[in-house]
């Protein structure tokens, strides 16, 4: 994979933490990050890498961090036509819950309509907030970390969300060809795939997923929707229960649509 350029920017060093933190996962995972400071860093540098990992804390009422404040409108004017972009940031959805996490969508909205390929969003499961500016649909543009109120959190989501995008970089859960091993396939709907969490060609998915570790069920449904699945497995069929929380055409439902569903 081709090295990544993390840029964050950080006033009260909780995204500094969070950044250090991603950094060293990716880096352990075989990942090469180099990670920089936009405080004192050109804009321009992030052109200079075909994958990004982008950091900023919203502040304020829905304002940037100060240094991307800063630097906003020269960013705003950036190409990133054939730049693989993910974005992460902290917010508090107690104090501010009318602007949580909006530099998700002040910074990867521009990134998008500037060419951009924009990866590793989140889904809102788990948080509660009243509105904000980093959403699209029912997903945020990037990770939400809220260290005010849910730091116990942080590193869970921090981890599985490495692990989504370190598959999406890799083409939107494609593989390297060094990584595909005679015998071995990947999930080809949940899009699931990473070094050491492949299928074997004779076992059936469902019945797969069901053995895996949380982490690796987090990822294919979420936090929320994955304790949901593991209560399913103790009384029903892999195979019948996985159908239940998957749409024909590979999706996982909302937490809405489950409920629906289990109310019938």
């Amino acid at each position: 994979m081709d090295k990544i350029g993390m840029f964050w920017g950080s006033n009260t060093g909780n995204q500094e933490e969070a950044a250090g933190f991603l950094r060293e996962y990716m880096e352990s995972e075989g990942i090469e990050v180099d990670e920089y400071n936009i405080a004192d860093t050109d804009p321009n540098k992030m052109l200079e890498y075909k994958k990004l990992i982008i950091g900023c804390p919203t502040w304020h009422i829905g304002e940037l961090q100060d240094d991307w404040d800063f630097i906003y409108e020269k960013y705003k004017g950036l190409d990133f036509s054939g730049i693989t972009g993910a974005f992460f940031g902290c917010g508090d959805q107690v104090g501010y819950s009318e602007n949580f996490l909006d530099a998700l969508g002040l910074l990867g909205k521009p990134f998008m309509e500037n060419g951009g390929k924009l990866i590793g969003r989140w889904p809102t499961e788990g948080y509660e907030f009243d509105a904000s500016l980093g959403l699209d649909g029912d997903e945020f543009l990037g990770l939400g970390l809220d260290n005010d109120n849910e730091e116990e959190l942080s590193e869970e989501r921090m981890i599985i969300w490495a692990e989504i995008i370190k598959d999406e970089f890799l083409d939107r859960f494609g593989l390297d060809q060094d990584d595909l091993t005679e015998g071995l396939q990947r999930p080809s709907k949940t899009g699931l795939s990473d070094r050491g969490k492949l299928v074997p060609a004779n076992e059936n998915y469902a019945v797969w997923l069901s053995k895996q570790d949380v982490a690796t069920q987090n990822k294919v449904f979420g936090i929320e929707k994955s304790k949901i699945y593991r209560e399913e497995l103790k009384t029903k069929n892999p195979t019948d229960v996985f159908r239940t929380f998957v749409r024909s055409d590979g999706t996982t439902l909302t937490l809405e649509e489950l409920a629906q569903q289990n109310a019938t």
